[in-house]
């Protein structure tokens, strides 16, 4: 996979490099701070989304590379087996974003509804959920991503 010349798989890792801290720093902004889950909860949804496609294209463009490589290095292995890793983390961001955004939902619905006990047990339920999945998230997508880059740059460099 190449654009003008160049391996596509370079490129797009620049972009998950960026993406998936900011993703699980918004999965965490969401999670502990409501002002901030008001203001920007569905910028960290939309995030969450476009670092999953971000991560699955650095997956298969690496696939690509890899294809081509005469002769593959150990370094290469760990480097692989990291960023495919990282899939899950960012999946995860998305699924503990949307359920906490879900319980803000359900909270506001709860007056309104005919067992507003029930809507707002829901929502708690969701948004212990959501927290729990976001913290897990978050430290494994940060720790997958540092370990995914230094084996990258150890593949390339070292």
């Amino acid at each position: 996979m190449e654009v003008f010349g160049l391996p596509v798989h370079p490129l797009v890792v620049h972009a998950a490099v960026v993406f998936v801290p900011l993703t699980m720093l918004g999965a965490l902004l969401v999670s502990f701070w409501r002002k901030g889950r008001e203001r920007y909860g569905t910028l960290a949804l939309i995030l969450s989304v476009v670092t999953v496609v971000v991560v699955l294209v650095a997956k298969l463009s690496g696939d690509a590379l890899r294809a081509g490589l005469p002769a593959v290095p150990p370094v290469v292995d760990a480097h692989e087996t990291y960023g495919s890793a990282l899939i899950w983390p960012s999946l995860a961001a998305v699924i503990g974003i949307g359920l906490v955004l879900v319980a803000d939902w359900l909270t506001g619905r709860a007056p309104t509804s005919a067992e507003p006990g029930t809507v707002t047990a829901r929502a708690r339920a969701f948004r212990v959920v959501g927290i729990a999945v976001n913290v897990l998230a978050a430290a494994t997508g940060l720790t997958l991503v540092i370990l995914t880059g230094h084996s990258g740059a150890t593949a390339v460099w070292g």
